[in-house]
């Protein structure tokens, strides 16, 4: 290296290392500094105003339930405790159905998801259809080799062929 490229290199490494060290510069440091304090200012203030609302909701269910009797409160509270137990059976019933699917599914040895109903009873009757058409459309195997066509509709040459393939591999 001659030593006009060394000093070339150097004073290009220089110029890098100084960008980097003032690539924001005073007025942009000042600039984010600025800008991260007003994000912690407007974090601060939605928490407050997230306390607030909240505050003021739960005054204004104090209000509404000051003119209601007790007799009122607890018709209230039973209505919602009602309506939590009845969506609790409701996808307490879904899970049994869902198990009851799984458990048939196995035992009969076909896929979850083809078995349909809703008793135990709708569900097995899936399960046999299931099972009834899988085993009707299924090909014999060995019937049809790809590439190949079926064994009638060879010429007799083939069927030679094929006769004595069988006669070496039976050997």
């Amino acid at each position: 290296m001659s030593e006009a490229e060394i000093t070339t290199e150097s004073t290009e490494t220089e110029t890098e290392e100084v960008q980097e060290s003032t690539e924001l510069g005073d007025a942009g440091e000042k600039a984010l500094k600025a800008e991260r304090e007003a994000r912690r200012a407007a974090e601060k203030s939605a928490r407050e105003a997230k306390k607030a609302v909240a505050d003021a909701l739960a005054r204004v269910k104090e209000f509404e339930d000051r003119d209601k009797s007790e007799t009122q409160k607890a018709a209230e509270r039973i209505a919602e405790l009602e309506k939590a137990l009845a969506d609790k059976d409701t996808a307490l019933a879904a899970k049994d159905r869902e198990a009851a699917r799984a458990k048939i599914a196995a035992a009969k040895g076909v896929p979850a998801n083809l078995v349909t109903g809703d008793t135990p009873e709708e569900m097995e009757a899936s399960a046999e259809a299931a099972l009834e058409w899988a085993g009707t459309g299924r090909k014999p195997i060995g019937a049809l080799r790809s590439g190949a066509s079926a064994s009638n509709s060879a010429d007799p040459k083939e069927k030679a062929a094929q006769a004595i393939r069988s006669m070496w591999q039976n050997r």
